[in-house]
């Protein structure tokens, strides 16, 4: 009946025990990497920093953006074809790149660099994280396993940017983008401790096939 059809679907806290445990390695992840994924705006902030023009400011989220989209495609094939823990390990080691790139860049030149690795790094893990959630989640789960997800993640977000905030506040721009890197390496060895704990690499489960 409509009545106990609702009652199936209703969230129960219980729900998340049932979540495997590489789906809670893959958590912890995720939040590290959101920590470090700070505002765009303090990229525009550091492009002030290093001299850039007022008019041309929108240009550098214009330039990460076009990085994302050229790469999103090819990053997505790639984790379809071999690895999808392999891609976005990829991605994080670009975005420490980039953080470090943009932390002491002091030229236009450098910091264009920078920026276009951003973006590509988020083409290589903006999709890869949920690809790997939805291989490791039983399909009558996946829905509060993609619920619980972007629940941390928005927390995540919410103390990113007032951590980035406070960093810049106290000891300047470089330190910030210094910290996002910091996070992403924590990120990238949180990676590397799940690939090695949780089959070879992070596989799906038989059971949730």
């Amino acid at each position: 009946s409509p009545t106990e059809s609702k009652s199936r679907r209703r969230f129960h806290y219980s729900a998340l025990r049932e979540l495997p445990k590489p789906f809670w390695a893959i958590l912890a992840v995720s939040f590290a990497l959101t920590l470090a994924r700070f505002s765009e705006g303090f990229l525009i902030l550091q492009a002030q920093e290093i001299g850039i023009g007022l008019a041309l400011l929108p240009l550098v989220l214009v330039f990460m953006n076009i990085s994302y989209a050229a790469s999103s495609y090819q990053a997505g094939k790639l984790s379809d074809k071999l690895n999808r823990e392999l891609v976005l390990a990829i991605g994080i080691f670009i975005l420490i790149v980039a953080d470090l790139i943009v932390a002491f860049s002091h030229s236009t030149g450098w910091f264009a660099l920078g920026i276009a690795l951003w973006g590509l790094h988020l083409g290589f893990t903006q999709g890869v994280i949920s690809a790997i959630v939805a291989d490791h989640t039983s399909k009558d789960i996946l829905g509060t396993a993609f619920g619980f997800l972007n629940f941390s993640m928005g927390i995540a977000t919410l103390f990113a940017s007032a951590i980035a905030g406070f960093a810049w506040d106290i000891s300047g721009p470089s330190s910030t983008f210094q910290l996002g890197a910091l996070l992403s390496t924590l990120a990238l060895l949180l990676l590397l401790i799940a690939y090695r704990q949780y089959a070879s690499p992070l596989r799906p489960d038989e059971s949730n096939t």
